[in-house]
């Protein structure tokens, strides 16, 4: 389940960015373009066609659409952050993580990117480079929910459970209405062996609509744990 949320939380930031390159080379059409005008309308297609390729998956036909693009426009960001993306999701890390790294370069603080770089360093293994990444993305944006859940995801995978429930306290008293946080920490405390707290968030999570039935695994963990 969590890694659904994780998958949520980066893909909310692509559903945002897809609409980005639409834009950036929108002009009014006019009857003769010149040479300057004619490269932007090729990528302004290529960014549409990507686009739609994202949208339904195919994922090498999207990369072949953004490399396109890096040939007409080389270090374009918002074509590498695609390319990196639909790399990931073919499982090809290292390219994913060189184009990353290559819009850091150029833009050290975009979130999104940062974002996407942890969390594909965290799931692919490099845990301390992941958490790394993380300690400086909350450090860059303190009030990011995204960014200390992130973290606190990188912690668990770390075993440093204590960290995470705290990461996860701070998000959860600060949204108090997001189930996917408060179900996070229940499941931290779970592991803390922390039954009696994990059992008072069951209450709350069925509070604000959780099904009992999807929540019934948990329910009985709690119960037998706390005989």
């Amino acid at each position: 389940m969590l890694n659904n949320i994780r998958t949520f939380e980066m893909n909310k930031y692509i559903v945002f960015l897809l609409i980005y390159p639409l834009t950036i080379f929108a002009q009014e059409p006019t009857d003769t373009l010149s040479k300057k005008d004619y490269t932007e309308e090729i990528i302004r297609q290529l960014f549409t066609d990507g686009s739609r390729c994202i949208e339904s998956e195919e994922w090498a036909l999207a990369r072949k659409h953004y490399t396109e693009i890096l040939q007409l426009s080389p270090a374009n960001p918002t074509a590498l952050f695609f390319r990196a993306f639909a790399d990931e999701k073919m499982g090809k890390y290292n390219f994913a993580r060189a184009d990353y790294e290559q819009i850091l370069s150029m833009l050290p603080t975009h979130f999104e990117t940062r974002l996407c770089l942890l969390l594909l360093n965290q799931r692919s293994g490099h845990l301390t480079e992941a958490f790394d990444q993380a300690n400086q993305l909350v450090a860059l944006y303190p009030d990011s929910l995204s960014a200390i859940f992130a973290r606190a995801g990188v912690e668990r995978d770390l075993k440093m459970f204590e960290l995470a429930e705290e990461d996860y306290k701070t998000i959860a008293s600060r949204d108090t209405l997001n189930t996917d946080y408060l179900l996070a920490l229940m499941e931290t405390r779970l592991q803390l062996q922390k039954y009696s707290q994990a059992e008072s968030d069951l209450r709350r999570l069925v509070e604000l609509g959780i099904p009992v039935q999807s929540l019934k695994e948990y329910i009985l963990i709690c119960r037998k744990r706390k005989r």
